[in-house]
């Protein structure tokens, strides 16, 4: 009897692995995140390397969250005084259909291991100010890079810096700044042009002095008023990160 009795359960096992259908993805999620870290500014430094972890959580639960089909890619570009840098690039595939927290892929595990040791080693130098901030030439290189991306899913900029360009193409210090004017001598000088942002989020956390808040205020509207001219899909100035927040598997896997 006890014979029978298992090999009908034997049967129905087979039958029922029979009739599953195979789980695939359909259209996977693939969120790309572009992050500019200004190493000009001591004010603005030092709030990176406060901040890095906490933003690096932010970043990890939100836009590369533990969830089936969805992928990512993160490019770290530092700002200095060149105008070209060493950049720093991670990906991972998309997740399968079906997941289990207890069997993490390790594709996904190495892609949040190296990127934290990036954010890590990009917080280790010490701070200095620098005499000139080649924001425009990197910036306008990649955002063009970024929009050339054929996704689906987000695309997004963090930008860590008070956005003070200061260059042979232009010197956000000396007061109001004729907006038309100057992009058109930056993407002159650069050879480069700044391209259409409609499907791009743009968040800048800047902080300021009272000795660089009107500069600051200058450059804000600058910046706000060219991205606005390429159809940004979303530009955010503040002094912390703050993006909407989406819900993962668990909590645990994103840190």
């Amino acid at each position: 009897m006890r014979k029978v009795f298992l090999l009908i359960i034997i049967a129905l096992v087979i039958l029922l692995n029979n009739n599953c259908t195979k789980i695939e993805c359909g259209e996977s999620e693939f969120n790309v995140v572009y992050t500019f870290i200004d190493y000009t500014d001591t004010l603005n430094y030092r709030e990176f390397q406060k901040n890095w972890e906490d933003d690096l959580a932010q970043i990890n639960s939100v836009i590369f969250p533990f969830l089936p089909c969805n992928g990512g890619a993160i490019k770290i570009i530092p700002i200095n005084h060149l105008g070209s840098n060493e950049t720093h690039f991670f990906s991972y595939q998309p997740l399968p259909p079906t997941l289990n927290e207890f069997d993490i892929p390790v594709d996904f595990q190495v892609f949040k291991q190296k990127v934290r040791s990036s954010f890590e080693n990009s917080a280790k130098p010490e701070p200095f100010e620098l005499p000139y901030t080649q924001i425009f030439e990197p910036l306008c290189r990649e955002l063009n890079a970024l929009s050339n991306q054929k996704i689906i899913g987000k695309k997004i900029v963090i930008i860590y810096s008070d956005m003070l360009e200061k260059s042979s193409s232009a010197d956000f210090y000396k007061g109001r700044i004729n907006q038309k004017k100057i992009i058109s001598q930056m993407q002159n000088d650069c050879q480069c042009e700044l391209p259409m942002l409609d499907d791009v989020e743009i968040y800048v956390i800047s902080h300021r002095l009272l000795e660089t808040n009107e500069v600051i205020r200058n450059a804000v509207k600058f910046w706000e008023m060219t991205f606005e001219q390429k159809n940004v899909k979303k530009i955010n100035f503040g002094s912390s990160l703050e993006i909407y927040s989406i819900k993962s598997l668990t909590s645990n896997i994103n840190k």
